[in-house]
């Protein structure tokens, strides 16, 4: 019997050695099969981008591998979180799916670069990119390439390479730069390629050597070089050159004089722009440097050499000869103008504009500026310029809902919101006068009844026309949110039986590559979205049965808005966003909201409101802010949050606030953060204090508050500085308004 029992634990100990054996000797490490469960829990994981989830699970020898996307999954995740050496053990796997290997391949190809394989990585890519892979992975595939050629020294091929700007630039490639340029100083076309290479972004102290070696290695007169060095903000030395390399007598003229600006001597540079001007004017000389271009750098030498008054008589004497070009520059320097020559600089521009957004920052400046500086007269005297300029322009609404707070006669009054609640349905300026009329009763009686006999006007004419339904659904909101009378379920109803608004939405899926069905089928959810947004760069209407298929929320929706903005009936935001409701104003992740906005007590359509102005719903958007994901939230706002409502105990890496559902947490709780911050400011302000202090942080809407001494919503908001941040917080507001009224009514 003990024989018996010492053969059988021999036994088992050498068919544990063997099994060690076989797993140690695999190229893959082994995988144990995880529950069927827990497979759908890994796939979330993954789609919710929490890379380090999947990256631990590995390393317990929890990944199920007999399935093509959890090995690609492995590897994705493996990459996100720098396990390069990790990531080369799958780099002889096959996944029995050959786009899912091609994939995975190109993974490991950028591994090998990152260990510095840099010969072993240029010739897996060009294995990889011989196949079909996903077109999202194209800027790192031209990083990887013109990394791999930098260290190689492939000057052929770095000559054709292109960095991607938008891709950071680490220290050994600045390095390795100046190497190549150290040995190759003859080489201008090369030296040109690196220097446009480098991102405008990286401080002036890392790459100052590279700009050193160029400057007395090369002895480089080449104009290009030289435009590229004043990018990267060396523009002295930049400059320096050009005056060298320049034969045009105006050119020098230019360039000596941008040098002598540089260097302080702001007199000996404003005669020679004078002079330049003077050949423009008197010889008719070519203008090779262009002419609005020479009157707006004598505008800024004028600037550091006049006092105030002397100045801003300059300024009215160029006024009117100045071109559109010239009076947005001096439009720009706005602190230097005296408010009644603001005005006046403003007059003309407005002549000139197209109502483009360019110009509108201009305008929205003015009104700003003046605002916190408690010119109100003068804004007033603005406001009734720009209603005869602004007439059926969606520019209009702000002035008409100036006007009407600057008004203190009653008929006047109602007569500027009738045609806000008409012509400007669903915008901040309607739910805020809506919201004035609720609380004036006098103005709510004058309102009411005007808006009663304009419904009944309505609905009894027979001509039916987008502007008329606008109106129909402007005034029916207004009557129901007034609480006069709810019609608004049947009046919708009549716009959709009477708008025409058709496009084809058939799917032209022959131009849509047919490997999205298979990310699909595998639940590779994410891979799909971002692919989708980069095979869409030109949102088409054509394929919005595609999108809804593969339920890309964000897609569906910025392909309707595109859609209104080219048929230009977008701002008949009536008929256009209650027409198209469901596309617009979607409810994704619903079950991770409704969880937090009961756990931090923050109001559902708020969030849905700040998500849909952040993100338009897409979780993978990176602005240039490096605000991250749905909730739009940068890692030190991030890190802030989750160690005081989350209990974190580690600042955040953008990764880490990409997860999806952590990032909604995030967001909602520091919307709970802000209220918290203003509870004991005035009511019916802290809606915009909330908002825009999200955009802007409470720094700068707390200085706002201070100047502009007001509790008034609307005349708040006007005061905002920021001209992103005042679009944010009324979209926001129009977007919290509308989820409450139209989709979350039910919920």
């Amino acid at each position: 019997m003990e024989n018996q029992k010492l053969f059988m634990n021999k036994y088992i100990t050498i068919l544990s050695l063997i099994l060690v054996m076989l797993v140690s000797s695999s190229m893959i490490p082994f995988i144990s099969t995880p529950r069927v469960e827990d497979l759908k829990i890994i796939l979330q994981r993954y789609n919710y981008m929490d890379y380090e989830y999947i990256v631990n699970l590995y390393k317990e020898g929890r990944i199920f591998q007999d399935s093509p996307q959890m090995t690609y999954i492995t590897v994705v995740s493996l990459f996100k979180l720098s396990n390069y050496q990790d990531v080369l053990k799958f780099t002889n796997s096959k996944v029995s799916d050959e786009f899912l290997d091609n994939n995975i391949k190109l993974l490991c190809a950028f591994s090998l670069s990152e260990v510095g394989e840099f010969e072993s990585s240029m010739k897996l890519l060009r294995e990889v990119t011989k196949k079909m892979y996903l077109n999202y992975y194209d800027d790192l595939l031209a990083y990887y390439q013109f990394r791999n050629s930098l260290f190689l020294e492939d000057i052929e091929d770095l000559l054709v390479l292109r960095l991607p700007t938008k891709l950071d630039i680490k220290d050994e490639e600045i390095n390795q730069i100046l190497k190549i340029i150290q040995n190759n100083p003859k080489n201008e076309r090369l030296v040109l390629t690196l220097l446009r290479s480098i991102p405008s972004k990286v401080s002036q102290q890392k790459i100052s050597n590279i700009i050193t070696t160029v400057l007395e290695i090369t002895k480089t007169t080449n104009k290009e070089v030289a435009q590229q060095i004043i990018r990267l903000k060396f523009e002295k030395e930049g400059y320096s050159i050009l005056l060298n390399s320049v034969t045009n007598e105006i050119e020098k003229m230019y360039y000596q004089a941008k040098l002598f600006y540089l260097n302080g001597e702001i007199k000996k540079s404003l005669d020679i722009v004078k002079k330049i001007e003077w050949y423009y004017t008197q010889k008719k000389l070519s203008q090779i440097i262009p002419f609005d271009d020479v009157k707006i750098f004598e505008i800024d030498c004028y600037s550091k050499l006049l006092n105030s008054q002397e100045y801003n008589e300059l300024i009215m004497k160029e006024l009117p000869v100045s071109s559109k070009k010239v009076i947005s520059y001096t439009l720009s320097k706005y602190n230097l103008l005296k408010p009644d020559v603001h005005l006046s600089v403003m007059e003309n521009f407005v002549r000139k504009t197209d109502f483009s957004n360019l110009d509108y920052k201009y305008i929205r400046s003015f009104i700003s500026y003046h605002l916190n500086e408690g010119n109100l007269e003068l804004v007033r005297k603005f406001v009734d310029l720009m209603l005869n300029v602004s007439k059926n322009t969606d520019w209009e609404r702000e002035f008409l809902a100036l006007k009407y707070r600057f008004s203190e006669s009653n008929e006047e009054k109602t007569n500027l919101i009738v045609k806000i609640i008409k012509d400007y349905p669903m915008t901040y300026e309607y739910y805020t006068v809506l919201s004035d009329i609720k609380r004036d009763k006098t103005l709510f009686d004058h309102i009411t009844n005007n808006l009663i006999v304009l419904y009944s006007q309505i609905r009894e004419n027979t001509n039916v026309n987008l502007d008329g339904l606008n109106s129909l659904i402007g005034t029916s909101l207004a009557l129901k949110i007034l609480e006069v009378t709810n019609t608004l379920e049947s009046d919708i109803n009549f716009v959709l039986k009477n708008a025409s608004i058709k496009f084809d939405t058939s799917s032209n899926t022959n131009k849509l590559p047919e490997y999205l069905d298979e990310l699909y089928k595998h639940g590779l959810m994410v891979d799909l979205y971002m692919e989708l947004e980069k095979l869409s760069r030109r949102l088409d209407v054509s394929y919005l049965n595609y999108y809804s298929k593969f339920e890309s929320t964000s897609m569906v929706c910025k392909t309707i808005e595109s859609f209104g903005f080219s048929r230009n009936i977008y701002f008949k935001r009536g008929v256009f966003f209650t027409y198209f409701k469901n596309y617009l104003y979607p409810t994704p992740y619903y079950n991770e909201i409704i969880k937090n906005c009961k756990k931090y007590s923050v109001d559902l359509p708020l969030v849905y409101g700040v998500m849909r102005s952040e993100s338009r719903y897409s979780p993978f958007v990176l602005s240039i802010a490096n605000a991250v994901g749905l909730m739009q939230l940068i890692t030190p706002t991030a890190s802030s949050v989750g160690k005081k409502f989350l209990n974190l105990d580690k600042n955040l890496n953008i990764l880490d606030v990409y997860v999806i559902d952590r990032n909604i947490e995030l967001g909602i709780a520091h919307i709970r953060e802000l209220t918290d911050f203003f509870k004991e400011y005035p009511e019916n302000l802290k809606e915009v204090l909330i908002v825009s202090s999200y955009n802007a942080g409470t720094t700068s809407v707390l200085k706002w508050y201070r100047s502009l001494k007001t509790s008034d919503p609307l005349m708040f908001v006007e005061g905002i500085r920021y001209l992103e941040t005042y679009n944010y917080t009324k979209n926001v507001i129009e977007n919290r308004y509308f989820y409450e009224n139209f989709i979350l009514k039910d919920f």
